[in-house]
């Protein structure tokens, strides 16, 4: 709508002179009249709900551009008729727009065009409002008024008025004839009833029913007569004024139905309860036969009074009691038209002026009214100032409108002092509102510098000023280029620029110009500096980053305003090709931004303000682009296209075929093809279409996929439509230099199932890579190869690049890791200067070294090897270790333990049984040194111990589980180093507690009942001894893997209850059948844990984080196991275990004290005793 409204603002500025002329030189003459009053009122009531809004968020530019508009079709519509020799006599007619005059001052008029136009049009309503005779919205039956001399005239309107007083005349004697009739016949019904004598008494059989005497009375009593009322007044000047309004000439009437409209703003038809003349009797049905107006004139002829006609007096009369003379009756409708409903001047001018909505300023509201001095009324509001708001602040705020002669050199003092807070947008709407409104006027314009401009703004005539303010604008241009956080301040300085430019004399123009150019670069640079900020964010902040689009938004349309210096008239710049792409781009930017923006645009009224006032500035400018894109064959529009879509970027050059949509030079859309797309650009409002798609952000089902989110996170792209239906393609180009772009596309067809395809395109070196999911190397590479890295085909050289998994990464570009040719099948390292290559897990070579050792630590897919030259380089990607195979000397040694190799035999004469763990010896035992003082180590990786027991005698195989589904993911990297103490003859943990619990758990787990070669004892017995050790018991709460060994190491003992629970008179033991022998499963294991847990959690009120709800203490807290019958068993079982197996004596002596529970006796004993 906004885009309409200014195209016929513009229209009437430039163009509605000319075809009035040349309409009235046509042989339709002055149809052209109605034709602009039907356009007028279309206008007006699009404006006035546009920009009025009732009252609520009104625009006070566009506001003052449609009062401009108005007075502009009313003065050339009356400069018209005064031309006519019919209608000279409006020469010496007012024009009187109630308070109009007055409003000048308040009109908001950005350039030198509107300001010379307001002056023009209120030098000629001055003028005549000041003429003698009324206007004709005024005393239309008055002596003097121009319909009264207009009719008395006019022949035809003399002779039509003769032939309506003629017909009044006849229509008399009609009425008399008819009451003469009416009279006869009474006379004659009376006569009958004298010669008849009344019977209604004497029937007594029908007493309702009247005689013939009484009825002919009644009929002679109902002969009556209608009244005659005249329909044209008889004063001549009234009737003359009533014909007039009948037979104005239309011109007449359409240019008072537009002033009449103008005048009741901003409700141009306003209801009345007022009688119109055509509409009641007699006037209808003798007036309207010499009407000429249309039925849908606005301005008509009406009356307070009623119609007699239409009053109680109209009854009919009876014709013997009623004299002649009462039964003619004068006209007795007022002469006058439609009454104008004028709208209060103070509400007006509120419409004009923005509303202040921040709490700290809303109550000096009255300070920016209007340019009265209002200083000591602010002193005297000081106690309302807020106290986030400073009291000078308050102060310079309230007086800087006080005096309209002041307000630039306040302006100079802010800009010198600072005393302003450049960051607020109330202080913006001040300095804005007080820079554009136009002013007081003078009436006599000789006594000013230009006639043109008002008191207000004479200082910018006045050369040494204007170099004052050059000098602090170009400094606080310096101090902000490159702080784009307050963006409000390049709104001030670049409304303070525009206006010095348009209104300064023509030896400032230069430096004005250089100063409109630097706001120009400082705004185009800020927003590069954003958009880097929005598309490489460090973490997806929603509001942050729409919150950093309206600093876009609203730099961008500050940008704009910038453009309007091309339709200033003492404008000598010159509009290139380089300034129309950059100011599509910027149009762009504003659209895309506008529309990316996540959250509801709730856009100040003061910036929508502004970004209306830009659209004009492109609408304005457009005859200029429009005519140099025809010159250079829309050369320019390529340009802009290879800067703007991403697919042309990645190509380089484009060459279009564009054409203009219409002929219309206002209209902005220009469409074009390249290749197969269809492509659109809207210049006015910055919209970019490729097939009929504007930029947007991924759909759903792209940002949802696993793929997707794998690599890209929750980042967000701005898109635009690719070559290919349904693909898209990044607007900005990303990573260090910018030239890197992603295309996202769907084929349902590709890797199975997967619709996802993700492009990789890179402008400088126009490679091309595609997106590879994980799932295609599960089965191919080892785990680390395909978790830790996302996978890059290149295209061109047909070889996948490993990268980092996360987009975000500042090396996501650069860091390859390793590279795998399709061709030979290779994977190696990216480093040529130490090229390692990936050994195939399928391999002998690994089968062989996997299945023999390593096995013993972790699973296949997270064992990976590279070879170097003679060197296998062996990793376990999850525990973080790694060892050297040497092909020469066939030794394995580690990288943690540089001294260390893994030995060939891994038997050392405990944990018999156990799967897992891998044995180091010293490098010195192979060279035969220190053989009697060497230390072997043994590496086991953290998991769930479980333990298998075969049929027969044989012993039960331990395996550690490591899935990631049994394992809490903290858990998966954990392994423990145990040193074999040769000359202790035991294992030895290097962690305390969780090494020591854990070794406690191998020992329980591997036990058997014979001990073992190298302790010497068995698993149980070496078990408890670490057990009761200092080294497993803490005195704050154990961490969480801890808690887990610890539950492991409870649960070995067996489950016990009583069946039924309720009861005690069975016992149920649910031993574990498949792992540990019975006598291995020792009762006490959960009776010691649950000490330890217990132990540790003593002092838990320092420790409060530590309190956990996890696994051990919902054993702890289920039935599972009936800790009193568990006491009880171990009591009774207590004799098979020997000293080292038993619990600790104060816990035997606890349970003692909680247990009633005798031991038991075997029978035949008791029986011997008797």
């Amino acid at each position: 709508m906004g885009i309409a409204l200014a195209r016929i603002e513009i229209w009437v500025q430039s163009c509605l002179e000319q075809w009035i002329n040349r309409s009235l030189l046509s042989k339709n003459g002055y149809k052209c009249f109605e034709n602009l009053q039907s356009f007028y009122e279309d206008y007006q009531r699009a404006a006035l709900d546009f920009y009025y809004s009732n009252n609520q968020s009104t625009d006070s530019i566009g506001y003052s551009r449609f009062i401009l508009t108005s007075l502009t079709i009313i003065r050339l519509m009356h400069i018209k008729l005064c031309e006519d020799t019919r209608f000279e006599r409006l020469k010496v007619h007012a024009i009187q727009i109630p308070h109009l005059l007055d409003l000048f001052e308040y009109l908001v008029l950005p350039n030198r065009d509107d300001m010379i136009r307001a002056r023009d049009l209120y030098d000629y309503f001055l003028e005549f409002n000041e003429k003698p005779y009324p206007d004709l919205l005024s005393n239309i039956d008055s002596q003097n008024a121009f319909g009264v001399h207009f009719a008395e005239q006019s022949i035809e309107i003399n002779e039509n008025l003769q032939k309506i007083q003629e017909q009044v005349e006849q229509d008399r004697k009609d009425k008399i004839e008819e009451i003469n009739n009416a009279k006869e016949k009474y006379e004659e019904l009376m006569k009958k009833v004298n010669d008849l004598k009344c019977e209604c008494e004497s029937n007594i059989y029908y007493p309702y029913r009247k005689c013939d005497r009484c009825t002919i009375i009644k009929e002679a009593d109902n002969i009556k007569v209608n009244i005659y009322e005249c329909p044209i007044p008889s004063e001549r000047r009234s009737a003359l004024a009533v014909m007039f309004e009948l037979q104005m000439p239309n011109e007449i009437r359409c240019y008072r139905d537009i002033l009449w409209q103008l005048v009741n703003r901003p409700k141009p038809n306003p209801s009345n309860s007022m009688d119109e003349w055509l509409s009641i009797r007699p006037h209808q049905s003798k007036l309207r036969q010499y009407f000429k107006g249309s039925n849908n004139c606005k301005v008509k002829l009406v009356s307070k009074t009623k119609s007699i006609t239409e009053s109680h007096y109209s009854i009919a009369r009876h014709v013997i009691s009623t004299p002649l003379e009462e039964y003619f009756y004068e006209n007795g409708l007022q002469v006058q038209i439609s009454p104008t409903k004028i709208n209060e001047f103070q509400d007006e001018y509120r419409t004009l002026t923005p509303e202040l909505t921040d709490s700290n300023y809303k109550d000096l509201q009255f300070s920016i009214d209007n340019t009265e001095f209002a200083q000591n009324r602010v002193i005297a509001e000081l106690s309302k100032c807020s106290l986030k708001l400073k009291s000078a602040e308050f102060v310079e705020f309230g007086s800087f409108r006080s005096g309209h002669r002041l307000q630039w050199w306040n302006l100079l003092s802010i800009l010198e002092l600072d005393s302003l807070s450049m960051d607020e947008e109330s202080v913006v709407i001040l300095i804005t509102h007080a820079l554009l409104q136009y002013g007081p006027l003078t009436k006599d314009r000789k006594s000013l510098i230009c006639s043109w401009c008002p008191e207000s703004h004479q200082q910018l005539l006045e050369d040494h000023f204007v170099d004052e303010l050059i000098m602090r604008l170009d400094r606080h241009l310096k101090d902000c280029e490159c702080n784009w956080q307050n963006e409000l301040m390049l709104v001030i300085i670049t409304v303070i620029v525009m206006r010095v430019f348009t209104i300064c004399n023509s030896t400032r123009k230069d430096q004005m110009t250089n100063l409109v150019l630097k706001c120009r670069k400082t705004g185009e640079k800020w927003i590069q500096l954003i958009s880097k900020s929005i598309q490489n964010p460090s973490l997806p902040d929603f509001d942050k980053i729409n919150a950093l689009r309206d600093k876009i938004v609203i730099i961008g349309i500050t940008y704009l305003l910038t453009y309007s210096i091309y339709t200033d008239s003492s404008n000598s710049l010159v509009l290139s090709n380089q300034d129309v792409i950059s100011l599509l781009t910027i149009a762009t930017t504003i659209h895309d931004n506008n529309i990316l923006n996540k959250k509801t645009v709730h856009m100040s009224v003061f910036m929508r303000n502004l970004m209306r006032y830009s659209e004009r500035v492109l609408l304005s400018i457009h005859p200029i682009i429009s005519k140099l894109l025809q010159e250079n064959s829309y050369e320019i529009l390529n340009e802009f296209c290879s800067i703007h879509w991403a697919v042309v970027r990645t190509k380089g050059v484009m060459d279009g075929k564009w054409k203009k949509r219409n002929k219309d030079i206002y209209d902005g859309w220009y469409d074009g093809e390249y290749e197969s797309n269809k492509i659109s650009i809207d210049c006015l409002r910055g919209r970019f279409f490729v097939n009929k798609m504007t930029i947007g952000f991924l759909p759903d089902r792209i940002t949802s996929d696993e793929l997707f989110r794998r690599v890209f996170r929750q980042h967000i792209f701005e898109v635009q439509a690719a070559e290919s239906e349904d693909s898209y393609i990044t607007k900005h180009g990303y990573h260090a230099d910018g030239n890197v772009y992603y295309e996202f596309t769907y084929d349902y067809g590709y890797y199975g199932n997967r619709g996802l395809i993700v492009y990789e395109r890179h402008i400088k070196t126009n490679d091309k890579f595609e997106l590879i999911p994980p799932s295609c190397f599960d089965e191919e590479l080892p785990n680390i190869f395909v978790s830790n890295y996302s996978h890059w085909r290149d295209i061109n050289y047909d070889q996948i690049e490993f990268r980092p998994i996360c987009f975000q990464d500042s090396n996501f570009i650069t860091d390859k890791q390793y590279i795998l040719t399709m061709e030979k099948g290779h994977t190696m390292t990216s480093d040529l200067e130490n090229i390692q290559l990936l050994i195939n897990r399928s391999s002998s070579f690994f089968q062989s070294l996997f299945t023999r050792y390593f096995i013993r630590l972790d699973d296949e897919p997270y064992v990976y090897m590279l070879r170097e030259n003679d060197i296998i380089h062996i990793h376990l990607s999850r525990l973080g270790i790694a060892f050297k195979y040497n092909c020469r000397n066939k030794i394995i040694t580690s990288r943690e333990y540089s001294d260390m190799y893994i030995d060939e035999d891994q038997c050392f004469g405990t944990l018999t049984g156990l799967k897992s763990g891998l044995l180091l010896s010293p490098i010195a035992k192979i060279k035969q040194k220190n053989r009697h003082y060497l230390c072997r180590k043994l590496i086991v990786p953290f998991g769930q111990v479980q333990a298998n027991k075969k049929s027969g005698d044989d012993h039960q195989t331990v395996t550690i589980e490591r899935k990631s589904s049994s394992l809490s993911t903290s858990f998966i990297h954990q392994y423990f180093v145990f040193i074999l103490n040769d000359r202790l003859h035991i294992l030895q943990p290097t962690d305390s507690p969780t090494g020591w619990l854990y070794l406690a758990l191998l020992h329980a787990m591997t036990s058997h009942p014979l001990p073992d070669q190298y302790t010497g004892m068995t698993g149980m017995e070496r078990s408890f001894q670490l057990l009761h050790s200092a080294g497993c018991w803490s005195d704050q709460p154990y961490d969480s893997i801890t808690r887990n060994i610890l539950l492991q190491i409870a649960t070995i003992s067996p489950k016990v209850n009583f069946y039924p629970e309720h009861l005690t008179c069975m016992v149920q033991i649910d031993w574990n059948e498949s792992s540990l022998p019975y006598s291995m499963q020792h009762f006490g294991y959960y009776l010691i844990v649950k000490k330890l847990v217990e132990t540790s959690e003593d002092w838990n009120f320092m420790h409060p984080s530590s309190t956990s709800n996890d696994e051990i203490q919902k054993l702890f807290q289920s039935k599972k196991y009936n800790e009193k019958l568990l006491a009880k068993l171990y009591w009774d079982y207590r004799d098979s275990y020997n000293l080292t197996s038993r619990v600790s004596a104060q816990m035997e002596k606890e349970i003692r004290c909680t247990s009633s529970t005798k031991s038991y006796e075997p029978i035949w004993e008791s029986c011997y005793s008797h």
